[in-house]
């Protein structure tokens, strides 16, 4: 596969880039339907499956039911609040751009890159390939994020990647056709499949994230292996999605009980009983009921909703990995 900047990651940035789309697609009746950049229609969102299907989900894993009952109700993907009218390819070069960034720079290279061409929109493609390498990378784009960038429009010109019809495709499809384009690897084109397509059934494995969560919810001791992790998300079928956001929740949920242990430490008191509710997610540990909901609901998960991965932690992930470390020797002694 041909994307060359998506692996792990663990911190703020890509998902609140990608505004979402329905399973179904663009219809047929919209005059935009049409359009080569691909439209996304948050009348039909969000996306996410009825009282029956998840009993079912949770009669196949008591111990995601367990987790489940604690955690807010699934907002589905995505969260109509938040859905952004904007087209697969913006959603797409976004996800670009916000790779490996936290949050805050990124959105300030994704607005110079705007400001490059009339009007307050992401540039097209054909103007995008106008652009001289220069002014790209006077916004603030890396090398290797410019020659994506234009992989991406270059094949939406060239008629290479058709986003208007692509959500009629399998996700096998979706994902061998999206990692064709530079810097879009496969863990990218399942955030495209969840949070901008609404497919219910992706288990993005290799997620440090998810991993995580499994860790918390089964009790193991350490993170399980990508290829571990895929089978133990078989239950979950054809809901594992569901599953996934539910392990993005664990993990949120134990990093915001660790916040709140540091901040008790450093005002000198230990934690109270209100500060350290836990829910119990079956036989393993604990996760805080701190009611913390990411809604990834735009593709990037941020911190404010899962950080994307990518090839290894951001400075800001390696912060929290020390942060929980420095919190768990502290409520141990």
């Amino acid at each position: 596969m041909a994307g060359d900047s998506d692996g792990e990651k663990d911190g703020p940035s890509v998902r609140a880039v990608v505004g979402v789309d329905a399973r179904s697609g663009t219809s047929s009746s919209n005059p935009r339907a049409g359009c080569k950049l691909g439209r996304s229609h948050a009348r039909r969102l969000p996306v996410k499956p009825n009282t029956r299907e998840l009993r079912a989900l949770g009669q196949r894993d008591p111990h995601l039911a367990a987790a489940l009952s604690k955690l807010p109700r699934f907002p589905g993907f995505p969260d109509r609040e938040n859905a952004r009218q904007r087209s697969h390819y913006v959603s797409l070069a976004s996800a670009i751009i916000y790779q490996q960034l936290h949050g805050k720079a990124a959105a300030t290279i994704y607005a110079r890159v705007c400001a490059l061409t009339p009007g307050s929109a992401f540039p097209k493609p054909a103007d995008l390939l106008t652009l001289s390498e220069r002014e790209l990378r006077t916004a603030g784009l890396s090398r290797n994020k410019l020659v994506a960038l234009r992989d991406l429009a270059e094949r939406i010109e060239g008629g290479r990647l058709e986003l208007a019809r692509i959500s009629r495709r399998s996700d096998d499809e979706i994902i061998e056709r999206l990692t064709e384009v530079r810097g879009i690897g496969t863990w990218s084109a399942q955030m495209f499949l969840m949070f901008r397509l609404g497919r219910l059934d992706v288990m993005p494995a290799g997620d440090l994230g998810v991993r995580e969560g499994l860790r918390l919810l089964d009790g193991l001791g350490e993170r399980p292996a990508p290829e571990q992790a895929m089978a133990r998300a078989e239950v979950w079928r054809p809901l594992r999605s569901v599953g996934a956001w539910a392990m993005w929740q664990l993990v949120d949920a134990r990093r915001a009980q660790a916040a709140t242990a540091v901040r008790d430490s450093r005002a000198g008191h230990p934690p109270t009983r209100a500060d350290s509710r836990t829910v119990r997610t079956g036989p393993g540990p604990a996760c805080a009921d701190d009611g913390s909901v990411r809604a990834r609901t735009d593709w990037v998960r941020t911190r404010t909703r899962p950080s994307p991965t990518s090839d290894g932690p951001t400075r800001a992930g390696r912060r929290s990995a020390r942060t929980r470390v420095v919190a768990a020797a502290r409520q141990g002694r």
